[in-house]
């Protein structure tokens, strides 16, 4: 692993390039080898996995007159970045 000092081209570097991942902390960015993400799953990781398969097809389900008023919805709802406090809409 490797800490970058940052200066004007590298301020906002983060994300992968070929096997190296850029990674934002509270101790600044560092560079870690990319892994392969396990997919263990888990009896929860499955059960998850259905809920949402439930929603994606109750939502394929509305007309389109309810999915326009929760894309409306969804325009007013925003997640603060935990990484850098920043507040983001959800998208789609």
């Amino acid at each position: 692993m490797a800490k970058l000092i940052l200066n004007v081209m590298t301020n906002g570097i983060h994300g992968k390039a070929g096997n190296a991942v850029f990674v934002r902390s509270k101790s600044g960015v560092y560079v870690r080898s990319y892994t392969v993400p396990r997919d263990p799953r888990t009896t929860s990781q499955v059960a998850i996995r259905s809920h949402f398969a439930k929603a994606v097809t109750a939502f394929q389900g509305l007309s389109a007159a309810q999915a326009a008023q929760w894309r409306t919805y969804a325009l007013t709802q925003f997640k603060v970045d935990a990484r850098d406090g920043t507040a983001r809409q959800m998208t789609g």
